[in-house]
């Protein structure tokens, strides 16, 4: 198996990437990512790779966001009244029923939705990775900063990484099994 290179510290934090015990969450707020963002693009394939490799998607609209990706079979949907995703909705039910431990975000805009429930599944025990070039935010600096606030404390929040980290890690644990 593998971990993925992120920053502070290789993730996840207790051993190897676990596809089946890992979900992709991907939060949407305001007007969500602008149309042919480079984002938005990062996400869609690596959304593809995930469901692959037998990762669990879970769509994260806020009140009057939609999912910035398609919903298909298999994925779980939890619409949210507030930025954090653990507030007031049945999230945590959906994770934990589902065999999710292990979280990967990504946010349209980063600092709201994705930032705050960051710190939420942290608190609640999930092993937390941000997928930094899967967000966008309302600024340069304050995508910046939600970065920077992640890996504090030596990542006292969780890591971050790019998808192609992370698929790395996982094109490596895939070839691993089949030696």
């Amino acid at each position: 198996m593998s971990t993925v290179a992120s920053r502070p510290y290789r993730w996840p934090y207790h051993g190897d990437v676990k596809p089946e015990q890992t979900g992709v969450l991907v939060f949407s707020d305001l007007d969500g990512p602008p149309s042919g963002s480079p984002a938005l693009a990062n996400l869609e394939a690596f959304i593809e790779r995930a469901r692959r490799t037998g990762m669990t998607v879970v769509h994260l609209p806020g009140a009057d966001s939609e999912p910035p990706i398609s919903v298909l079979p298999g994925d779980l949907t939890c619409r949210r009244p507030a930025y954090g995703a653990f507030t007031g909705t049945d999230l945590e039910l959906l994770l934990r029923g589902a065999g999710l431990s292990d979280l990967l975000l990504a946010g349209f805009p980063v600092e709201l939705g994705a930032d705050c429930s960051m710190r939420e599944a942290n608190d609640l025990g999930y092993e937390c990775l941000l997928l930094e070039d899967c967000c966008t935010a309302l600024s340069d600096q304050t995508l910046a900063g939600a970065v920077s606030s992640v890996q504090m404390s030596g990542g006292i929040f969780g890591a971050v990484a790019t998808s192609e980290e992370v698929i790395a890690a996982l094109t490596s644990s895939s070839e691993e099994g089949t030696k």
